[in-house]
């Protein structure tokens, strides 16, 4: 039977990519659970931008609006819901709504998923490590050393710093914090090279840059090669949101994150639980 998930309900909510990747990530693993299928558009970003275990049929979004539809609770912005992960009830098509902004619901297949995700088509695989090779062998030259250790950095600001988002509970992470992470890697890793991206790279420039060894991504580089090369890269240093957060989760190495995002009693901060979205392997800065 399929299960499936339709990117579209939440019209409320305009869904980047970081946040269908959480959808499809929760939508398998809760289907593998009940022995079941994932179905989703072939037009959806997921689809489009890797090669997902998923079943796309021409008429998946007509299919899906005949389904019965389970909600995850709506104040759930990053928190695990126990019920909605148990068995589905009854032997049935399914469509489901949510945020599921949590890695536990998809913990038990997280090798399946990482897999998944880091299957870029071949032309952003291309793309990025040919950018990676090419800051690799500058910077071992420039250092005169034969090998160098790269550290990605995800830099989110802009739609963060707007009036609504600060009330509903969003805190951008400030230089103080990238300061700090970065130290704790040059501490590690002397011969580190650190690799900026985000949409913010005139604030980046000015509060990063002088640090240590910087190079910024082209500001025209696209979300999925940005994604690629920071999951190539040998360590990461998140910033805020579900972009950043599964950079950090499909990079093999050591991820610093920001422990400061959420305002303790705001709205978002009621639909938050610490422990059901960092994995508690990455560290906290």
């Amino acid at each position: 039977m399929p299960f499936t998930i339709n990117f579209q309900l939440r019209n409320f909510y305009k869904c980047r990519l970081g946040n269908n990747m959480f959808q499809y990530a929760a939508a398998y693993g809760i289907a593998t659970k009940n022995n079941m299928r994932v179905m989703l558009p072939s037009v959806s970003v997921i689809a489009k931008t890797f090669k997902v275990d998923a079943d796309m049929p021409e008429n998946a979004t007509g299919l899906c609006s005949t389904f019965p539809v389970l909600s995850e609770l709506n104040s759930a912005w990053g928190m695990f819901i126990q019920s909605f992960s148990l068995e589905i009830y009854g032997n049935y098509s399914v469509c489901i709504q949510g945020y599921f902004q949590s890695y536990k619901y998809f913990n038990h297949v997280k090798n399946a998923i990482r897999k998944q995700f880091t299957s870029f088509n071949e032309d952003t695989r291309i793309k990025a490590v040919t950018i990676l090779q090419k800051t690799k062998r500058y910077y071992s030259k420039s250092l005169n050393v034969t090998s160098v250790t790269v550290i990605g950095v995800h830099v989110r600001r802009g739609d963060k710093l707007s009036l609504g988002d600060i009330q509903f509970g969003n805190r951008v992470a400030p230089r103080e914090y990238f300061v700090k992470a970065m130290d704790h890697f040059h501490s590690k890793y002397t011969n580190s090279i650190f690799v900026i991206c985000g949409e913010d790279q005139t604030w980046a420039r000015k509060n990063v840059q002088p640090i240590y060894n910087v190079i910024f991504l082209n500001k025209s580089s696209t979300p999925d090669i940005d994604l690629a090369i920071l999951v190539m890269c040998d360590h990461m240093i998140m910033s805020i949101g579900s972009y950043s957060w599964w950079a950090a989760f499909l990079n093999v190495g050591e991820i610093v994150y920001y422990k400061d995002w959420v305002l303790p009693g705001s709205d978002l901060y009621k639909g938050f639980k610490h422990e059901d979205y960092f994995p508690p392997e990455w560290i906290p800065m």
